[in-house]
């Protein structure tokens, strides 16, 4: 944990490129699923 209390600015920073990673993977499949059924009309 001594790790956590020293570089608490690192681990925050990783923590919120990870969310913001996931959004975009999240965004990036629905757009997906959206084109395709915007293909099959």
């Amino acid at each position: 944990m001594e790790f956590l209390a020293d570089n608490s600015m690192y681990v925050t920073l990783i923590i919120a490129s990870l969310i913001l990673a996931g959004l975009l993977l999240y965004l990036a499949r629905i757009d997906a699923r959206l084109r395709r059924l915007e293909r099959e009309r």
